[in-house]
């Protein structure tokens, strides 16, 4: 009985220290993504490259480009409104936001969860000189 004891208490103390650390790598990692240049690769075919200069960023993709607005809401999740665009598909779109949860964080890439779907895989493969940080 006193072994079992044992166990149990030792069990209470480390996983709830183990997901604790877990979670602050996740928004360690999230906080690496507030800006940088992106690679975004999504589950529909849509490929671009995203600057990120922290509360706005540029989607290139084709010939085309959404600027939008970038609003943290926690650590790993946030809201992109769509301000500016030369995509004629996507100029109706000008004002609706999207809401962006940042799920299997990596030092080098996450995935997004939007609209309770798995969307698209995001990595960074730049940063961007301070002089242009916004």
């Amino acid at each position: 009985m006193k072994k079992y004891i044992f166990i149990v208490i030792f069990l209470s103390i480390i996983f709830p220290k183990f997901a604790l650390q877990k979670a602050n790598d996740k928004s360690k990692f999230c906080r690496n993504y507030r800006s940088g240049i992106l690679e975004n690769t999504c589950i529909s075919g849509h490929r671009s490259i995203i600057t990120r200069y922290g509360s706005y960023q540029i989607q290139k993709y084709k010939n085309f480009y959404l600027k939008e607005n970038v609003k943290w809401i926690d650590e790993c999740t946030y809201m992109n409104t769509l301000i500016e665009t030369n995509d004629p598909a996507n100029s109706d779109y000008i004002g609706a936001h999207n809401i962006v949860i940042m799920i299997h964080v990596k030092s080098d890439q996450y995935q997004t969860n939007e609209n309770n779907s798995l969307s698209c895989v995001i990595k960074k493969i730049g940063e961007i000189p301070s002089t242009e940080k916004n």
